[in-house]
């Protein structure tokens, strides 16, 4: 429905590995060239019926997906690729380890619109119909053998987020998504060990940076003061760049 078209030329691409496919396309140029690759769940891998189609997104126990051609299982062979390593994401123009990654970016598949009014029709209420919505769509689309036995409004949502977990796994959903039902799957039910602390990507705890003394503290300051024109300045031309025609340009997916 929704993306961002990304072009061969954009920044993003020309980086080289500071894009999307780096970290999560198994077959493109990048991080998951040296052993950074993305895997499923083993617990939600089991979960996939093998009739259901999404189950070859992933490398199985032996390292293997009908999904594959050719030169995608020789370049698996090649990064030694591990069990359940996902293959649900190609490289652009499918060609593996190449360094231009200009795929596309989704934002919103129609998929999704799928499941969001199945979940709709159960939490107002309506189990059958949203029951009804939730199986059309599997059977139609990924799994023809697939059967929902959930008669109760808790149970059909529960059969959505199954779904939703499948359907749309390393597109960004599952960790934020807020109230995702009535079962309470958020952030908040996360297990951190006893006297951890949650950062930013990045960020260093924060006995990791001595304090100044008083005097370069103003010093640091009176620094920042005269690099923020620079600083300003530098931020206006990477916007002017981002919006410029063709750079990263909104689309709709028909």
């Amino acid at each position: 429905m929704w993306g961002i078209k990304i072009e061969e030329t954009d920044p993003v691409v020309t980086s080289g590995v500071v894009n999307w496919a780096s970290h999560m396309c198994t077959f493109a140029y990048g991080y998951v060239m040296v052993g950074a690759t993305k895997g499923i769940n083993t617990k939600l891998y089991a979960s996939i019926p093998a009739t259901d189609v999404r189950k070859g997104w992933f490398l199985d126990a032996k390292g293997e997906s009908p999904n594959l051609n050719r030169a995608q299982r020789g370049y698996l062979a090649e990064i030694r690729a591990t069990p359940f390593t996902n293959v649900k994401f190609d490289s652009y123009k499918s060609v593996p380890n190449q360094s231009i990654s200009a795929q596309d970016l989704l934002l919103m598949r129609v998929e999704e619109m799928y499941l969001i009014k199945a979940e709709a029709l159960a939490m107002s209420g309506q189990a059958a119909e949203g029951a009804k919505v939730l199986t059309d769509f599997v059977k139609t689309y990924r799994d023809p053998a697939y059967t929902l036995t959930a008669t109760t409004p808790e149970a059909v949502q529960e059969a959505v987020w199954m779904q939703r977990r499948v359907e749309l796994w390393g597109e960004g959903f599952s960790l934020l998504r807020p109230a995702a039902s009535r079962q309470g799957h958020r952030p908040s039910r996360l297990r951190f060990p006893a006297g951890s602390q949650l950062q930013r990507p990045g960020q260093l705890p924060r006995d990791a940076h001595p304090r100044p003394a008083k005097g370069a503290r103003s010093q640091q300051g009176r620094e920042r003061r005269r690099l923020q024109p620079a600083r300003q300045q530098a931020a206006t031309r990477a916007s002017q760049q981002l919006m410029r025609p063709g750079a990263h340009s909104l689309f709709h997916f028909i």
